[in-house]
């Protein structure tokens, strides 16, 4: 059975030494430091070196071997495996051939498998050839270094010895005088060296420097326990050395290459140096930070996590919006973890996007206080809620409200009925003068056009509304109380309403508040409807609308 299939599969005989040759290869290349850019985490073994080579030409691969060195090793391996291969082969055709007396077919079939060998072997050593003989610089391959102009590097000289030009930059780098940072430092003892009398044992750290391009996006922050555990010593960026309780900028630091690199030297507290260091993300979104004001997390726009799922539950202390040149960022922080509902604070830049001078409560590269450090209680805003412990939030980008054509978000309905039918509270962005009854549903109740409460809430009172008789073309007024009365919200356009439970938001916001993007023709089930009634059987019971103010924002369609 085994010389049967042996007669039919002449191809898999010569293809499989030639797969497994390149099956090698590739395993040498995927661990190798040329093309992992990684460090060896294991032992190679040390190649016999080619044929004819000078001595001590036997090599084996480490973190610091050159693409040439790879090369070499690997190609002084595929010929003694090759050959082995071939070795192999040449048995196994010798013993087809001397057991096949008497049966041509098999005979032939030995002579085929010791031919394929031979000439395997003449392919090994032809590529030798051709690779050494012919021309020896195939194998010795030479790249073009590029200067690197982005990320962090560490100099052990101050700030004034930075270097002037890019070529003197990456001799320092040769020399070891700077090193690059492109990745946190857990532990920088095992990184530089023991710290003894405040100096790193092999890489003393003196400055800081940052490339122009990380200006916007990176920001280092040194730690005085290894783990980024302990305290904040010192923040750095491109553009400078950063205070940590306020964010303002202690040192510009001194710019070389034309303003392309900058460095600062470094002074922390005390004068320690960093046992751990963290590269922070600085670029656009929304940053909360917790009580040591170095901890925190990144969202984006679209972001609406439950802030235990990134072990930032409850930590929240302080907020930064950082808006990029199109954004206008809006977060809403929630008390509960069940998104859209409970407390809530939102956050916007102020003076941005030509609103209201008065409208918004962050500024730009300051952080806003969410609960106060010295008493551990939140900060109520008047305009935006409050949230004590943040447990989800939701991330939006504001749309410009000018011109009101433009504006994506039209109109807004509130209604005392679900279907949106009993009595509406009607908002535009660009009012009518009156509204259309005729195209509105019979003994349906409307409130003149109102403008729409954009940035900032607006307390539901009584209202007089109109409505169209049933079967007839008159209409009548009646007075509506809306107040806690709302059982159903119509959105046109892409908008973002805020229910709040309470009117006087100086109180508080009401655990009951609730944001909304889309049409609900039914409240009743909602958080803003469980107000009053008894919980039983895990059910809200004889319970009413919390709603008493409502604010609209304006956002992003294409998000």
């Amino acid at each position: 059975m085994f010389r049967k299939k042996l007669k039919h599969s002449s191809f898999l005989k010569v293809s499989l030494p030639l797969f497994l040759l390149s099956l090698f290869f590739l395993f040498l290349l995927s661990a190798c430091p040329a093309a992992g850019k990684t460090f060896l985490e294991q032992n190679y073994p040390r190649s016999p070196g080619l044929p004819g080579a000078a001595p001590g030409s036997q090599t084996t691969i480490s973190p610091n071997s050159s693409l040439g060195d790879v090369i070499r090793y690997i190609i002084s391996w595929v010929i003694i495996v090759g050959a082995i291969i071939a070795f192999i082969s040449l048995i196994a055709g010798g013993v087809i051939y001397l057991t096949s007396t008497g049966e041509p077919n098999k005979m032939a079939e030995g002579k085929k498998i010791i031919l394929n060998a031979f000439l395997g072997l003449l392919i090994i050593l032809g590529s030798y050839l051709v690779l050494v003989t012919i021309n020896p610089q195939l194998i010795v391959m030479e790249i073009k270094k590029v200067p690197v102009s982005q990320g962090i590097l560490l100099s052990d000289a101050d700030e004034f010895s930075g270097p002037q030009t890019f070529e003197e930059l990456e001799l320092k780098i040769s020399q070891g005088h700077i090193q690059y940072l492109n990745q946190s430092i857990y532990d920088c003892e095992k990184k530089f060296g023991r710290l003894s009398n405040n100096k790193f044992s092999s890489f003393d750290i003196k400055s800081i420097g940052f490339f122009e391009s990380s200006k916007d996006n990176i920001s280092v922050v040194f730690l005085s326990q290894k783990g980024f555990k302990g305290k904040a010593l010192d923040m750095y960026s491109y553009r400078g050395r950063i205070r940590l309780s306020d964010k303002t900028i202690q040192s510009n630091g001194t710019s070389y290459i034309d303003g392309a690199l900058k460095f600062i030297n470094i002074k922390s507290i005390a004068g320690k140096k960093p046992l751990s260091i963290m590269i922070k993300n600085t670029g656009p979104g929304v940053y909360l930070y917790a009580k040591n004001k170095w901890e925190y997390v990144l969202l984006k726009e679209g972001d609406y996590p439950k802030l235990k799922d990134l072990k930032f539950n409850d930590k929240a202390y302080s907020i930064e919006i950082k808006n990029g040149a199109n954004d206008d960022f809006l977060a809403v922080l929630f008390e509960s973890d069940k998104y859209y509902g409970g407390p809530l604070r939102l956050f916007l830049e102020k003076n941005k996007g030509g609103r209201d001078r008065n409208t918004g409560n962050t500024l730009p590269n300051k952080l806003t206080s969410i609960i106060d450090r010295s008493t551990d209680k939140p900060i109520i805003d008047p305009k935006y809620g409050f949230v004590y412990k943040a447990s989800s939030a939701r991330i939006f980008n504001l749309a410009p409200i000018d011109p009101p054509e433009e504006n994506p978000c039209r109109e807004v309905r509130l209604c005392t009925e679900v279907n949106y039918t009993g009595d509406c509270l009607v908002y535009y962005t660009n009012p009518p003068e009156k509204i259309d009854l005729s195209q509105e549903e019979e003994e349906v109740g409307f409130s003149s056009p109102k403008n729409m409460p954009f940035f900032k809430p607006v307390v539901l009172t009584e209202e007089k509304v109109s409505y169209r008789q049933k079967n007839s073309t008159t209409t009548k007024e009646r007075t509506v109380d809306f107040n806690d009365n709302i059982k159903s919200i119509q959105i046109n356009g892409s908008c973002l309403v805020v229910l709040f439970e309470n009117s006087d938001l100086a109180n508080k916001a009401g655990r009951h508040s609730q944001i909304f993007t889309e049409s609900n023709a039914d409240l009743t089930k909602e958080n803003i409807y469980q107000c009053g009634g008894i919980k039983l059987l895990g059910w809200h019971h004889l319970t009413h609308s919390c709603a008493s103010a409502v604010s609209v924002f304006p956002i992003s369609e294409n998000k």
